[in-house]
């Protein structure tokens, strides 16, 4: 400012013209430094001052674009790492309650998921899915101990959702082989007692001399 006083009272002083190149100089290394330890913020500041002072605005100009588009990045990376940090937070809570695989949008493993998309290869978030798959063949384990084939083929089949193992694949046969053989069963009991239900009636019906309707 000074120097800039220097001027507005002797247009074109050489001292101050001088002076002003230095600093403006100052500043432009100032800046590289900033960008060069990853502080784009402060670097951005630097460029902008430097642009204040009379000068080729071409040096400048592109300094302050890398400056604002570094910083735009640097912001929107911790955007995300609060978001994540916020998202394993949430995604853990659903894992100890065994809300698992739903509701949806808010299941420990879409929130996993969406980790995965805000931070690829998160190791965490690979953690955690496998934590969700771990817990869903446990509880179809629990499942099948209380017999519930249902309810544990749908917990294996979730579980094959998140990753195929030829163990589950095994035991998704087994189960669904002995939901067929039940259903049979039940089909063969059906059966049977339509079978009594007709005798039964027909022999009322010839008991009462009405042979044509025993028929």
């Amino acid at each position: 400012e000074l120097y800039m006083l220097a001027l507005a009272k002797a247009p074109g002083n050489d001292d101050a013209m001088d002076g002003l190149r230095q600093v403006r100089e100052s500043l432009l290394q100032r800046g590289r430094a900033e960008l060069a330890r990853n502080e784009p913020a402060s670097a951005l500041e630097a460029f902008q001052a430097a642009a204040d002072i009379p000068g080729q605005a071409s040096e400048v100009e592109p300094l302050i674009a890398r400056a604002q588009n570094e910083l735009d990045l640097l912001r929107k990376r911790e955007a995300n790492e609060r978001e994540v940090r916020g998202l394993l937070a949430s995604a853990q809570t659903s894992l100890q309650q065994d809300s698992l695989v739903g509701p949806r949008g808010r299941s420990a493993l879409d929130l996993y998921r969406r980790i995965f998309e805000l931070s690829p290869g998160n190791s965490e978030a690979r953690a955690g899915i496998a934590a969700v798959r771990t817990r869903l063949v446990e509880l179809a384990a629990k499942a099948r101990d209380r017999g519930s084939l249902e309810d544990e083929r749908e917990l294996l089949e979730q579980s094959q959702g998140i990753e195929r193992t030829a163990e589950v694949v095994d035991r998704l046969a087994s189960i669904q082989s002995e939901l067929a053989r039940r259903k049979q069963e039940v089909e063969r009991l059906e059966r049977q007692e339509q079978i009594r239900a007709l005798v039964s009636k027909a022999i009322k019906e010839r008991s009462a001399g009405r042979l044509e309707e025993a028929l």
